[in-house]
């Protein structure tokens, strides 16, 4: 694996990212391009191992990343791998990047 970029993103509640207004006001730079690459892959880790590509073109800002965190994790709900409980208890506590292999890893807590 290559050199681990720890993404200047703050600890926010999935819960928070349902609002982007409410995300906006706990964030600094939330339109600051953090990873100017054009796709990225997330590893959701549960029960199962999950990975969901998500693209952008001209890169991701830090409002999107979230906002893909976000989706993935209402993804994994739709599918039954999680529960809505579940998902307002999870904690977005750190990210990783990986720029090498286009990998985002997620340090989550509840």
């Amino acid at each position: 694996m290559s050199k681990r970029l720890k993404l200047d993103m703050v600890m926010v509640n999935l819960s928070n990212i349902i609002s982007e207004d409410r995300l906006r006001e706990g964030i600094r730079k939330p339109d600051k391009l953090i990873i100017a690459d054009g796709f990225i892959f997330i590893p959701f880790i549960y029960q199962i191992n999950w990975i969901k590509k998500f693209k952008a073109i001209g890169g991701f800002t830090k409002m999107e990343l979230y906002k893909c965190i976000y989706e993935g994790h209402k993804e994994m709900e739709k599918e039954g791998i999680i529960y809505n409980l579940e998902l307002l208890s999870i904690w977005i506590e750190g990210v990783y990047y990986y720029r090498k292999e286009h990998l985002v890893l997620l340090q989550v807590g509840t």
